[in-house]
C-alpha cells in the first residue's frame, strides 16, 4: 500500500499514517512510539508501532486525515 501521509502528534509519541488500498479506499494507522529493547538495539533507538484497536478505513482522503486528527487529539 502507497503511504500518502504521515503526522505526529506535538510530543511525538503517536503518529498516524494515511495509506491508499488498492480498491481506492484510505487506511488510517494509529502507531505509539516504543523504547523497549531487548538489549540488542542502541540506547535511544525507538520505533512506532500500531495500536491494534486504532486501525480505521475512509472513503476520502479528507476524511482519512480528519479520523488521524481526531485520533492523535484523543490520546494527547
Amino acid at each position: 500500500m502507497e503511504i500518502l501521509l504521515e503526522k505526529f502528534s506535538a510530543s511525538g509519541e503517536y503518529k498516524y499514517e494515511v495509506r491508499r488500498r488498492k480498491d481506492g479506499l484510505f487506511e488510517v494507522y494509529v502507531e505509539k512510539k516504543h523504547t523497549d529493547s531487548d538489549g540488542y538495539m542502541p540506547a535511544g533507538w525507538f520505533q512506532h508501532l500500531p495500536i491494534p484497536d486504532m486501525l480505521h478505513v475512509a472513503d476520502s482522503l479528507e476524511r482519512a486525515v480528519e479520523i488521524g486528527g481526531e485520533c492523535l487529539k484523543n490520546l494527547e
